[in-house]
């Protein structure tokens, strides 16, 4: 129970666990395990995503398909029928080829005991029965419809490496046993196992920023003693600032606290050579701050996804912020997050060529598809005197502006 409670805390952001859902539409044998399943993610602080709850009219199934795929998370409900569609097939595929499964979780689902290491045989048979099934495979994977042995050697790589394992296991089926017992035990394993995950993400990441920051504190620029009494800590030594700083402070509490040593320090160095040196010091150790104000669980939701996308010239991140864009990519690559005040005056990302090979263009979902962040982008890309009304004529516009853009700047950032 302790364990779990530590979990629990480790947990407490303001973002769900992100995981997807791999299954046959339109088999009833699904039905009541989606039901159960989603009603203990929701127990567990999992927000369980699939087709009939996120798609909508006119939305790209092959995209959601690739979604499943490069999740960190995902669940595969297993029934005879999840091998009679190339689209679960396709699924499956998209999953295994990430090929980072050490880093993700995959949990396999028994819905009925058909689904046992003998199948293999049946859906081999099924396979060269229905050509349907084979063209249509091919083509989803960029294939010639006539290539179907390059489309079952992934099938059968998925399944060796993801399946075979797992049914060569004894793995009770939601048919025969406590569906609710079964589903609980599989929410608490995601749980339990993206708790752990973050805890070591948290301590790796912990490491690095006191380490860059105790060297920032070395330079005696900062007035440790000034410091230490903003933070309440009876004792003036580095080791134990950094320890409030990084680990017992939150990030926007510990930066306030900053700032406000910071201020006092500028009333007394003003308009001397030492205040532009202690101010340096100070935006470098607020900048490694921010790498902690990163929310862990989004963290964890998108890691993957930044890794996976690294050699792509457009990568897209759901942000509510453009300048937060600067944090994001100093998270992932474990530096400091550099900002400056443009011409008016105003904060902004700070860019430099370590950064030029990196293009975001910022997904306008969720919240950041309010009008007003599109018009930002139009008006930049356009300088325009007036917007469209409608957001999907805001967003073909400057999808198409964009495709200029990009190739004009020849893979220098966009946004």
């Amino acid at each position: 129970m302790g364990e779990q409670n530590a979990n629990v805390k480790a947990l407490a952001g303001k973002v769900p666990i992100r995981a997807y859902l791999s299954y046959r539409q339109k088999n009833p044998e699904n039905t009541e395990a989606i039901q159960m399943l989603e009603k203990q993610c929701a127990e567990h602080q999992i927000d369980l995503i699939y087709d009939k709850k996120e798609l909508e009219d006119g939305a790209s199934i092959k995209a959601f398909m690739n979604e499943i795929g490069a999740a960190r998370c995902v669940y595969i409900l297993l029934t005879p029928a999840y091998f009679e569609s190339s689209y679960t097939l396709y699924e499956l595929i998209s999953i295994h080829q990430w090929a980072a499964l050490d880093k993700r979780f995959v949990f396999p689902i028994r819905v009925t005991e058909k689904v046992s290491s003998y199948l293999w045989t049946e859906v081999e048979r099924d396979w060269q029965a229905d050509e349907t099934i084979r063209n249509e495979l091919a083509r989803l994977l960029g294939f010639a419809t006539n290539e179907h042995d390059k489309a079952w050697q992934k099938v059968e790589s998925a399944w060796n490496d993801i399946l075979a394992p797992f049914l060569d296991e004894l793995h009770v089926s939601l048919e025969t046993g406590d569906k609710e017992k079964l589903l609980q035990g599989i929410g608490e394993a995601t749980f339990n196992g993206v708790a752990a995950v973050i805890r070591q993400e948290r301590a790796m990441l912990h490491v690095k920023v006191k380490s860059e920051i105790m060297q920032v504190l070395k330079n005696n620029l900062i007035p440790l003693d000034k410091l230490s009494a903003e933070l309440g800590l009876g004792s003036q030594d580095a080791e134990s600032i950094v320890e409030s700083l990084v680990v017992q402070n939150d990030s926007i509490d510990s930066i306030a606290r900053l700032t406000q040593v910071m201020e006092n320090q500028k009333a007394i160095l003003k308009s001397t050579p030492q205040w532009n040196e202690c101010h340096f010091n100070a935006e470098r150790l607020g900048g490694w701050l921010l790498l902690n104000s990163v929310d862990e669980v989004w963290w964890f939701n998108h890691q993957l996804k930044l890794m996976q996308s690294r050699n792509e010239p457009l990568r897209t991140i759901e942000l509510n912020h453009q300048s937060y864009i600067e944090v994001i990519i100093s998270r992932e690559l474990l530096q400091c997050a550099r900002f400056k005040r443009n011409a008016k005056g105003k904060v902004q990302p700070y860019s430099d060529s370590d950064r030029e090979s990196m293009e975001f263009v910022f997904d306008a979902s969720s919240t950041a598809r309010e009008k007003k962040f599109l018009q930002d982008i139009y008006k930049d890309l356009y300088k325009p005197d007036s917007f469209p009304e409608d957001i999907q004529e805001l967003q073909a516009d400057i999808a198409l502006q964009l495709e200029s853009v990009l190739r004009v700047r020849k893979g220098k950032p966009i946004y």
